[in-house]
């Protein structure tokens, strides 16, 4: 044997073992393929260009679908080629790809090789018609080289060759490769290329002639056995066919290279006897073993025994897996994966799942829309209207620049889109965040995000899309977009991101439902739930979301739907009738049904009970109710006997301040002693005293009478005390206004005691915070009236509140308030307009600029402290000022000087702002002379 045929021999035994590996592990599988020079024409960048195709393949091994080379290096509208750097960049990133499922298409390309070095087989699924080969070339008017040196396999399907054609390429096709020894179905499959409208040369018209000078076009390497796909020494035919044996595929043994029969399971080729030793197969791949089918069994060496496999193995084209990798879907009988779900179903979960059963069948179903338009308008958006699968052309524009309102709404009813290239940009003309997308769950291409101004992007529900790439982002909250979590590990499919420009959203945060980030606020945004989802929104068990946690392992403790008689609340313990927390219509032994059966009724909790047994249980109740009656009237004769005894009774203000003797309008100040007053519990506490919920007590000559009050103890004795308190009290007496606080007594003791009517729903300030889903604009403008009309009333009479806050307005109902804590007011006399303070404890961010400047406080003081009040209505009870932390006198006044001003509430209007601003103008004799 010469050097030259061990070297020949070294080289092809070299190839088959490194085939032979890559069978062994198809850890890569994808979809359908379309590589194009994308957006270069507006970078120029071939870099860029070459780490994003590479991205998109991704390693890929085994392709279920077709691997398209389109408008490569030529210009889509002017057809010109669009520069070296494209035509000869390298498609290595192609190495690891073994199998084609389906077709492989090349069209427009300005690319001068093409070169599938490790491409064992293509399937050509899809051309049982004979209408579609399985090698498509097409326009390749450029001189190209498609080099395929270990293809070996082309199951069905031929080669078809049309339009303007490269010369160099058509010569190969034609002349040089052997076809026959590719085709495993030589009958049914041919070379095709009467579709040739002409032929070029370097880009220019040119014969299409192959012999003669263009000889050298279809000459092959010297050491090419068969045929070859170049001159080149790495571009000679694979062909694994026996020359001398009667079987389909043979390997060459030893040093004298004989020939040996592959296993019957192999396709093209093998290094050896086994199953495991084929480059491709006929049947299946499982665990780089050719099979016929996936196991559903196995054998046990130890024990003899044939053992099921506990989890049956699933098969994805020509590959057997445990489980469906993404992107595909698994198949509805649970034995194959799928790129896409039949029509009738949806992928929910990674499984196709039939429409009646999702959680939104009813209202979407499958209504499949199909359209070969490439930008979403009017008309393609009222078409696909309460379209959830959208089957559009190869890439598809959510251009909101480039649509209404009415079509980008239309977008919310898309659940699955399929399209190999969906891209969204400039919505900020349409909304602010991309919720519209929520419930999109599959794209079977690539998403692409690109160009946009948007707070969030509420990409939640996404659960499958070939690649997801976010680029070039605007006015991003940092909190709703999850960078960290963003990994093909944990969202399933590859992402990549770049040129984002975050901007300060101090409020935005996950809702505590959430785990692992969130896509936008609520608990319907999130990456993942912390502990309970359905439909693609989180709560804190499956109980709350009407469901039950399924027991099963396999399901991780999937929510699952309650029995149809269940009850919408509450949820249940599992999936039979007799588990539901509560019921939709009866009850009955124990079980929810839709109605009772035979002389069964049901009683007022809907429980089933027998005819005669409800009569009973209408005797007895009825017994009950009388008994009931009789406790209730002994226990009213009791506490009367007892109130009779202690000669108490408890009135109301009106009933304890009247005296038939007095005139109606007469006021009245009492001057009561400690004994009188009766401290309960503590109710506040603020600078000047304490408040305590109390009672006043005062004997008559029919008892005594007891009325429920507030008493405020003032902190410290003043000395001053004297006439004056008591000719301030007695004006403060003849308060008389519903939306006033009366002043009831005056207790002069070491500290001075006020008694006021006791509201015992306490302030308006605590109401703000704990109810605010339950405050609405109309009850907002109610309280903003009441507080104006009783501050207009005071400056009637001449008296200064000073201290006008949220936290001194109290509720007697959740539409009615009152303003009280006269405890800082100064009584004006008549012919004085204002009241001038150089000392003592002051709420300095409810008052404005001249009583800083000069210590004045007046009936304007008061209305610039209504205008805080409004805005801690609308800002439900946030504290003023709090972005500027305030902490001194010295600080508010600076600010107020600088025109620094409260800001508009989020639920304020523009008009009620006005309002607010009306009362905060820096000269006090410009605004209004009372708050209405």
């Amino acid at each position: 044997m010469s050097s030259c045929q061990l070297l020949t021999l070294l080289a092809v035994a070299l190839a088959s073992v490194t085939a032979a590996q890559q069978l062994t592990a198809y850890s890569k599988l994808c979809k359908t393929l379309e590589l194009t020079h994308l957006d270069y024409a507006s970078h120029l960048n071939a870099s860029r260009l070459r780490d994003r195709l590479e991205e998109m393949v991704g390693g890929c091994q085994y392709l279920h679908g077709d691997l398209i080379i389109s408008w490569w290096g030529v210009d889509r509208t002017t057809g010109r080629q669009l520069g070296g750097q494209l035509r000869d960049m390298r498609t290595d990133f192609l190495d690891r790809l073994i199998e084609i499922s389906g077709r492989l298409i090349v069209a427009q390309s300005n690319l001068a090789r093409l070169e599938l070095r490790n491409l064992r087989a293509i399937r050509g699924h899809g051309t049982s018609d004979g209408d579609r080969p399985a090698i498509e070339l097409s326009q390749c008017a450029h001189p190209i080289q498609l080099v395929l040196p270990r293809l070996a396999a082309i199951v069905q399907g031929g080669v078809q060759l049309y339009s303007a054609t490269d010369r160099g390429l058509y010569c190969r096709i034609t002349r040089s490769v052997v076809w026959s020894a590719l085709f495993q179905q030589p009958g049914k499959q041919r070379v095709d290329y009467a579709g040739v409208s002409s032929c070029t040369r370097d880009s220019r018209p040119a014969a299409c002639d192959c012999a003669g000078g263009s000889a050298s076009a279809v000459a092959c390497h010297p050491d090419c056995l068969s045929g070859c796909w170049s001159a080149d020494t790495g571009a000679c035919q694979s062909d694994g066919r026996c020359k001398k044996r009667a079987c389909a595929f043979c390997y060459t043994r030893g040093l004298a290279l004989e020939e040996e029969c592959c296993h019957s399971a192999c396709l093209g080729g093998c290094v050896g006897p086994n199953a495991k030793d084929c480059f491709s197969c006929r049947g299946v791949s499982y665990n780089g073993e050719c099979r016929e089918s996936c196991p559903k069994e196995y054998y046990d060496t130890e024990t003899s025994k044939v053992i099921e496999l506990p989890e049956p193995m699933v098969q994805v084209g020509n590959v057997c897996k445990r489980r469906c990798p993404a992107p595909f879907v698994l198949d509805s009988r649970r034995r194959y994966c799928l790129a896409e779900c039949p029509n009738g179903e949806l992928p929910v979960e990674g499984n196709c799942t039939a429409c009646a059963d999702t959680a939104d069948g009813a209202t979407s179903g499958c209504r499949v829309c199909e359209s070969a338009e490439r930008q979403l308008d009017d008309n393609l958006a009222s078409s696909f209207a309460n379209c959830s699968v959208w089957k559009l052309s190869s890439s598809f524009n959510l251009d909101g620049a480039a649509m209404s309102d009415r079509a980008w709404l239309g977008v919310a009813s898309a659940r699955i889109i399929f399209s190999i290239r969906v891209i969204v940009k400039r919505t900020e003309e349409r909304a602010a965040n991309l919720s519209v997308l929520r419930r999109l769950g599959y794209v079977s291409g690539e998403l692409i995000i690109n160009q946009l101004n948007a707070s969030y992007l509420a990409l939640s529900g996404l659960r499958s899309t070939q690649r997801l790439s976010i680029f070039n982002i605007r006015g991003l909250c940092r909190a709703w977009f999850p960078m960290e979590h963003l990994n093909s590990t944990s969202v399933g499919f590859p992402v990549s991101y770049g040129n984002l420009e975050f901007a300060d959203c101090p409020d935005a945060a996950c809702h505590p439902l959430c785990r692992g980030g969130c896509w936008g606020p609520g608990p319907g945004l999130c990456v993942a739930c912390a502990n309970a989802s359905v439909d693609g929104v989180c709560y804190a068990d499956c109980r709350q979301a009407g469901r039950y946690r399924s027991p099963a392992e396999e399901d991780a403790g999937r929510c699952l739907p309650c029995h149809a008689e269940c009850g919408e609340s509450g949820g249940c313990s599992g999936p039979s009738a007799h588990q539901c927390a509560t019921c939709r219509a009866y009850r009955q032994d124990g079980a929810c049904v839709a109605s009772c059966a035979g002389n069964l009724e049901p009683d007022t909790y809907g429980v089933c009970y027998p005819a005669s047994t409800m009569r009973l249980g209408v005797l007895a109740a009825g017994l009950a109710l009388l008994l009931l009656l009789a406790a209730v009237a002994g226990l009213v004769a009791w506490r009367y006997y007892q109130r009779r005894l202690h000669r108490y009774d408890m009135v109301d203000l009106d009933e304890y301040l009247g005296d038939a003797n007095s005139p109606n309008d007469m006021a009245q100040l009492l001057i009561v002693n400690d004994d009188d007053l009766i401290k309960q519990k503590e109710i506040g506490s603020g600078t000047f005293g304490t408040v305590y919920k109390g009672i006043l007590r005062s004997e008559t000559d029919c008892g005594y009478k007891e009325l429920p009050v507030a008493i405020k103890v003032l902190k410290g004795s003043n000395p001053k005390l004297g006439q004056e308190l008591l000719n301030e009290a007695s004006v403060l007496a003849r308060v008389r206004h519903p939306c006033c606080v009366r002043l009831v007594a005056l207790c002069l003791t070491q500290d001075v005691q006020l008694v006021t009517n006791l509201m015992p729903r306490g302030c308006l300030l605590d109401f703000l915070r704990a109810r605010q889903n339950s405050i609405g604009a109309r009850r907002m403008l109610t309280w903003a009236l009441q507080v104006a009309e009783a501050m207009a009333y005071l400056e009637s009479i001449n008296i200064v509140h000073r201290d006008l806050a949220a936290r001194n307005v109290l509720l007697k109902t959740p539409d009615e308030v009152k303003i009280t804590d006269f405890g800082l007011a100064k009584l004006l006399q008549n012919s004085e307009r204002q009241l001038i303070y150089t000392s003592g404890a002051m709420p300095v961010k409810w008052l404005g600029i001249e009583c800083f400047e000069s210590g004045v406080f007046s009936h304007k003081s008061d209305v610039w402290s209504y205008g805080v009040l409004l805005w801690e209505i609308c800002s439900y009870g946030e504290a003023p000022y709090k972005p500027y932390r305030i902490s001194s006198v010295d600080d508010i006044s600076n600010l107020l000087r600088k025109g620094v001003r409260l800001s508009q509430p989020p639920v304020c209007s523009v008009d009620f702002y006005n309002i607010m601003l009306t009362c905060w103008l820096p000269n006090p004799n410009r605004g209004p002379t009372s708050p209405t």
